[in-house]
């Protein structure tokens, strides 16, 4: 059994994980609850409803305390063998403080409940802008950067959309930029162009729109 798995240090953490090129089983639900036995001693057992039909028989002794994302130097999979998650999390065992990485589906086997911190750590959405996860509920290590309002931005870049729908770009001649700066003109450095922040500026807006 020890020889599936590695011991990596990610960060403080020394975090068990399992390797790509091990055997692949052929049931991957038992061969995920016998990692979990052999690192945990801990038992799944027969639930009903929901589409796992067993579960954890204490889910609440586990937890997410980040995300792991594969590299084309250290390749790992989950404890299952499944190799198809976008992510691998860290779990803690928080009875003896043990740390391992499996994938999210795996995850959520241990308490379906788990479905939403899940989508906090590694199944969020991404800024369609910067790439960043979009997290519009408190998720630990991973704080609120949008809510559903923002149509697929972080909040970050929702304002920064906005502001610029907000300009009114202007016909500013070089000898009167410090002028128009002086009324409160902004310089677009992309459109090589001056603009008011918004219609409020009239003043500067009626002089060089």
């Amino acid at each position: 059994m020890e020889n599936t798995l590695t011991l990596k240090k990610i960060g403080s953490l020394n975090v068990f994980f399992r390797n790509e090129n091990c055997n692949k089983e052929s049931n991957q639900q038992l061969e995920l609850e016998k990692m979990i036995k052999f690192l945990t001693n801990e038992e799944f057992e027969d639930c009903d409803g929901g589409e796992y039909k067993r579960k954890l028989q204490h889910p609440e002794l586990f937890k997410i305390v980040s995300r792991y994302q594969n590299t084309t130097v250290d390749k790992y999979i989950c404890l299952c063998t499944e190799n198809t998650c976008s992510f691998l999390v860290i779990v803690e065992y928080l009875p003896t403080k043990i740390y391992f990485a499996l994938g999210s589906t795996c995850y959520t086997r241990f308490d379906e409940k788990k479905n939403v911190e899940v989508y906090h750590y590694c199944m969020a959405k991404k800024c369609k802008l910067c790439i960043t996860p979009l997290v519009y509920k408190s998720g630990g290590n991973y704080p609120v950067n949008t809510n559903k309002k923002c149509d697929g931005y972080c909040k970050t870049c929702f304002k920064k959309i906005k502001e610029e729908a907000a300009r009114i770009y202007l016909t500013v001649k070089y000898e009167d930029k410090d002028d128009a700066k002086s009324m409160g003109a902004k310089w677009d450095s992309n459109k090589k162009m001056w603009y008011a922040p918004s219609a409020i500026y009239d003043a500067l807006i009626k002089k060089y729109y």
